[in-house]
């Protein structure tokens, strides 16, 4: 897709994106949306409305046959449920783009200092987040660590910036160490030895070709880390964008659940077209 056509296409899913939150449906028992934000006269509105009132069986039976009709409207929450997901969406993005960055900067030392080193990196490349998801989640029920409940703090954010840049940077050095290969067959080693380069100089030359290829793959991994945030925060307990959609599917609330999938299938949509004006191909960039 040209650049011209992501112009027009991204402020269309913004509009429909922002209307399905505003005036979609949502559920009255979810914990993230109206759970909390209503007022007690909203209740009492909405127990009238879906017969929730009286014998509990009863009211349970009542909503139950309203689900064909979606529940509620979310727009009678005291806050549009786009609003709700806008500081768990900053939250996760602003942690990918730090594990990213740290990511590029692991890749490229450990390359640049030891070659070896970067082989072992690499080996991890095709080991899923969820996996170091679930070895946090071990050692939170075992010691404690991160802190097993559901908050954002210093644990939490330590657990899952490690999660991102583990996966991400392992990557990374997979790439880096085919290309290097590549390169290392190539007459475009062979010149810089025959300059006189030591084997350092010279790796620090290919990082430089590589570049663009390597800043291609990156942003499609930041991409892949927002898409795969769904699993791996809900297993570590953490509330951002990830969890807070994968809750509001669970628990049927269809306002929360549109404003995250849009939120999050907007920017990583944005990150694999950047990524792909960078460059189509990551062997092009030296070839």
């Amino acid at each position: 897709m040209r650049p011209l056509q992501v112009v027009f296409s991204i402020p269309i899913v913004l509009v429909t994106a922002y209307l399905i939150s505003r005036y979609g449906l949502g559920s009255p028992f979810s914990d993230l949306g109206a759970n909390g934000f209503l007022t007690e006269e909203q209740r009492k509105a909405l127990e009238e409305a879906y017969g929730l009132s009286g014998d509990p069986l009863l009211g349970f039976i009542n909503f139950t046959l309203s689900l064909p009709r979606g529940g509620p409207p979310s727009s009678i929450y005291s806050k549009p449920s786009l609003e709700l997901v806008l500081g768990p969406f900053a939250l996760t993005v602003a942690i990918v783009a730090f594990a990213a960055t740290a990511s590029v900067i692991v890749a490229s030392v450990t390359f640049v200092a030891n070659p070896k080193a970067l082989k072992l990196l690499g080996s991890a490349a095709f080991v899923p987040e969820y996996f170091y998801a679930i070895a946090f989640l071990v050692t939170s029920w075992y010691f404690g660590w991160p802190n097993p409940t559901l908050n954002f703090s210093y644990d939490k954010f330590l657990a899952y910036f490690a999660i991102v840049c583990l996966s991400i940077s392992s990557k990374l050095a997979h790439l880096i160490d085919e290309m290097a290969s590549e390169l290392s067959s190539s007459q475009f080693v062979a010149f810089w030895k025959a300059v006189g380069l030591s084997d350092r100089a010279i790796r620090r030359v290919e990082l430089k070709a590589m570049w663009k290829g390597l800043l291609a793959f990156l942003l499609t991994l930041s991409a892949e880390s927002l898409e795969r945030s769904v699993m791996v925060e809900y297993l570590i307990n953490f509330p951002g964008i990830g969890y807070f959609l994968f809750t509001s599917v669970v628990e049927v609330d269809v306002g929360l659940a549109a404003s995250s999938f849009a939120l999050l299938s907007i920017a990583a949509y944005a990150l694999v077209q950047l990524a792909s004006s960078v460059g189509d191909s990551r062997w092009s960039v030296w070839k």
